[in-house]
């Protein structure tokens, strides 16, 4: 497990095609830490440890530090596959 610390960058994602939540640590992907999800309505929630911590949520309105548009385009391959074999 990797170690936080100031201006580490934690991700959380919901893949819809897999129905997984998976988390990212600066950029590089964990893997999936939730499967069979079920799909609805889900907010942001965090809890912190100490005071002065502070942190900043990116819902997408800044680039992401982990490279959501390979993993997209990855699944969409991987579901094409699918449906031809």
């Amino acid at each position: 497990m990797p170690k936080f610390t100031t201006g580490s960058v934690i991700g959380c994602g919901l893949n819809y095609f897999k129905r997984e939540v998976f988390f990212t640590f600066n950029g590089q992907y964990y893997g999936p830490a939730f499967k069979d999800v079920e799909l609805r309505e889900y907010h942001a929630a965090l809890s912190l440890h100490s005071l002065n911590e502070h942190v900043t949520f990116n819902f997408g309105s800044k680039p992401f530090t982990f490279d959501i548009d390979s993993m997209i385009l990855e699944e969409k391959k991987e579901g094409i596959k699918s449906i031809l074999n």
